[in-house]
């Protein structure tokens, strides 16, 4: 009798931890695939070129982040029941370190309702904006004067390049050259800034080539220079987003800055010649 009950108690026991071990999972959902076939910025009169170096896009499914994709890469996106709310936000390498990638804060985030069959592919060209709320300075070198001016202790100053000039970005540039025993040139903002303090949100942007490395910071009102970071040489032109907001609130602060280029001529970048465009100062 006893053992009998045990054996019923042992097979109740088999069949409920068959049933507990065997659970069922929802399939997952099908998807569609979005692909960025180029990234754009709308530029204008009052934010200057639309230049970016956008590297990636930060994805967000219904609110929930999904995952930051490589520009043209495939984009993985989940076929739900009823609408699915997809945000794109720009992603950048910030300085210029490929370690430290951010999305950039100042370029509005993108919205889409758009939903496909299971499998198909989008390829699409997506244009970001300027946020309305950006403060944003710009010296394109196409206007008939200039924002940067020679610092009093340069051996040189910044020119424009000439509308033909074969080193062009965009319309004009602007070049520094340092030549024989030219030894130290910098340029400053005409204009100085009060910028924000304690803020992240504070960048400096570059386009930028030639021979030699070009020193970016700001100058307080004491004329104490504040390195922000170095556009190193490049044959090409390339861009950078530097992040100021550490040199911005570290002692010594300053009610207002002005920013700085500086280039230096040396044994190892002897007579550099640089080109500059697209230098912006954005904040909140």
């Amino acid at each position: 009798m006893v053992l009998a009950k045990f054996r019923n108690f042992t097979l109740l026991f088999i069949i409920a931890l068959v049933f507990c071990t065997c659970k069922k999972y929802a399939p997952a959902n099908p998807v569609f695939y979005l692909k960025a076939t180029d990234v754009f910025v709308k530029g204008s009169q009052t934010v200057g070129s639309g230049n970016n170096k956008i590297t990636e896009l930060y994805v967000y499914v219904d609110g929930f982040f999904q995952g930051a994709y490589p520009i043209g890469n495939l984009m993985p996106i989940a076929i739900k029941d009823g609408e699915t709310k997809i945000n794109l936000f720009a992603g950048i390498k910030n300085n210029g370190i490929s370690e430290t990638r951010v999305t950039y804060a100042f370029y509005e985030a993108l919205e889409l309702d758009t939903v496909l069959s299971k499998g198909q592919i989008l390829d699409k060209t997506f244009t970001f904006e300027y946020k309305p709320a950006a403060k944003i300075w710009f010296e394109n070198f196409d206007g008939n004067s200039l924002g940067l001016i020679k610092s009093s202790s340069s051996d040189t100053t910044i020119f424009k390049s000439g509308v033909s000039n074969p080193n062009n970005l965009e319309g004009q540039c602007g070049i520094i050259t340092l030549q024989g025993n030219k030894i130290f040139g910098r340029v400053e903002t005409s204009l100085d800034f009060d910028i924000p303090k304690g803020s992240s949100n504070t960048y400096i942007e570059i386009n930028f080539k030639g021979n030699a490395p070009i020193e970016v910071g700001l100058l307080t009102e004491l004329n104490q220079e504040k390195v922000v970071g170095n556009a190193n040489s490049k044959d090409t032109w390339n861009k950078v987003y530097f992040q100021i907001s550490e040199a911005v609130s570290a002692p010594p602060t300053s009610l207002n800055y002005k920013l700085y280029l500086k280039v230096k001529n040396t044994s190892d970048n002897p007579n550099p010649t640089v080109y500059i465009d697209n230098f912006k100062l954005l904040y909140f």
